[in-house]
């Protein structure tokens, strides 16, 4: 099951597995736009095939990421990061600048 998400977070910790070539980064949330499964306060958020133009997401900076909520089990739920993400450091003016970020993720 995939469904779209976006959240705003701070990267907590990021790992590579060279095996399966995806980057998983722990994001604090901080604040959940859309989902439609319940987001934890510290959610797994998984770059697949890492090796393309995925986004390198810094440790202890902000970012708004827009992606697709994956349910693997009852209790795992894991946000992926398809190749073209939607990924954007947060920034103050971004509050104000769109009124519904929700709408940006129908686009």
């Amino acid at each position: 099951m995939f469904s779209p998400s976006a959240i705003r977070g701070r990267v907590v910790r990021s790992t590579f597995n060279r095996f399966s070539g995806e980057r998983m980064y722990i994001v604090k949330v901080k604040s959940v736009y859309r989902s439609s499964v319940k987001i934890k306060k510290r959610q797994e958020v998984y770059a697949l095939n890492d090796h393309c133009n995925c986004p390198k997401l810094v440790r202890g900076q902000h970012y708004v990421i827009m992606g697709k909520m994956n349910k693997i089990m009852s209790n795992e739920i894991r946000l992926l990061i398809p190749p073209r993400p939607y990924v954007k450091e947060w920034s103050s003016h971004m509050a104000t600048k769109y009124k519904s970020i929700s709408r940006i993720c129908n686009t």
